[in-house]
C-alpha cells in the first residue's frame, strides 16, 4: 500500500490516502475529494465553490489585515506620530509629494482666496487648508506644518499684492493647523468624525480666537473697534464656512488616501 499526503484544497489541510482509495473526505472541512492514478490528480467536488470560497477568504485575509493596521495606527500615541512623519521627510518621492502640496498651496493662496466686504474685509474665503489637509493626511503633522507655514510666506513673498500686508501670526496659524490636522489624520482610516474633531478644534482655536486677536493687534488700534468685534467677526466667518470646509476635507483626504508613497 502506498501512503502520500496531500493538502485539502479547501482549506490547506495535511489529508493522507492509499493508493486504494478513490475517494477521500477532509477530516478538518468534510470536503469531498476525488483521488485517481495513485494520488497524481486530485479533483474536486465542486471547484466553482472551492474557488469561490478561497478567493472570499483571500479577501477577508487582506480586509482583517488592514483593520488590524487601523487599530494599531488609532493606538499611535503623539510622540509615534510626529516621530513617523519626520520619518517620511526622508524619502525622495515624499519630499516631491511635499513640494507639489506646497505649490498648489501657494498657488491657492495667491488666486483662490477672497474677501466680502459686508463684513469689513474680515470674512475671508479660501481653500489654502486643503493642502495643508492632504499634507497631514499623507506625511502627517511636520509635513504638513511646513506646507502650512511656508505656503503663507512663499504666497506672500511671490505675489505680495494678493494677501496685503505680511503678518507672522498668519504664518504661525498655518503651521498650527497643519500640526491639528495631522495629529487627528495621519495614519488614520479618514472619516467624518476624525474630519469633524479636528477641524472643529482648529476652527475654533486657530481660526476664530487666534486669527481675531491677529486681526484686532493689527487693525484694533486704529479702528477704534474692540477684540470682541473681530472675535464675533470670526465666529460669523467660520459658522458660515464650517459645513463646506469640512466636506471638502473628508473628500479630498478620502480620494488621496488612495496614494502610496514609495
Amino acid at each position: 500500500m502506498k501512503v502520500k499526503t496531500i493538502d485539502c484544497p479547501k482549506c490547506g489541510a495535511a489529508v493522507d490516502l492509499d493508493s486504494s482509495q478513490k475517494i477521500i473526505k477532509c477530516s478538518y472541512c468534510n470536503a469531498t475529494l476525488s483521488v485517481e492514478d495513485e494520488a497524481t490528480h486530485i479533483v474536486v467536488d465542486d471547484p466553482e465553490k472551492i474557488g469561490y470560497e478561497f478567493e472570499k477568504g483571500r479577501i477577508k485575509a487582506q480586509e482583517d489585515s488592514l483593520r488590524s493596521k487601523r487599530i494599531e495606527n488609532a493606538k499611535m500615541s503623539f510622540k509615534e506620530k510626529f516621530y513617523n512623519s519626520f520619518k517620511e521627510l526622508t524619502g525622495v518621492y515624499s519630499l516631491v509629494a511635499l513640494a507639489m502640496l506646497l505649490a498648489i498651496r501657494i498657488i491657492v493662496g495667491i488666486f483662490a482666496n477672497s474677501t466680502m466686504a459686508l463684513f469689513g474685509n474680515m470674512l475671508k474665503i479660501s481653500i489654502n487648508f486643503l493642502p495643508i489637509a492632504v499634507a497631514a493626511a499623507m506625511f502627517g503633522p511636520i509635513g504638513a506644518a511646513l506646507v502650512g507655514g511656508l505656503g503663507d510666506i512663499l504666497s506672500f513673498f511671490i505675489n505680495p499684492a494678493s494677501g496685503g500686508t505680511y503678518f507672522p501670526g498668519f504664518t504661525l496659524n498655518g503651521i498650527l493647523t497643519g500640526l491639528i490636522l495631522g495629529i487627528f489624520l495621519y495614519k488614520n482610516n479618514i472619516k467624518v468624525s476624525s474630519v469633524l474633531i479636528s477641524w472643529t478644534i482648529n476652527a475654533v482655536c486657530i481660526e476664530v480666537f487666534l486669527s481675531g486677536y491677529w486681526l484686532y493687534f493689527m487693525y484694533g488700534a486704529g479702528s477704534g473697534n474692540s477684540f470682541w468685534v473681530y472675535l464675533w467677526t470670526r465666529v460669523i466667518s467660520e459658522a458660515i464656512k464650517f459645513v463646506p470646509s469640512v466636506l471638502l476635507i473628508f473628500a479630498v483626504c478620502k480620494a488621496t488616501s488612495k496614494i502610496r508613497i514609495k
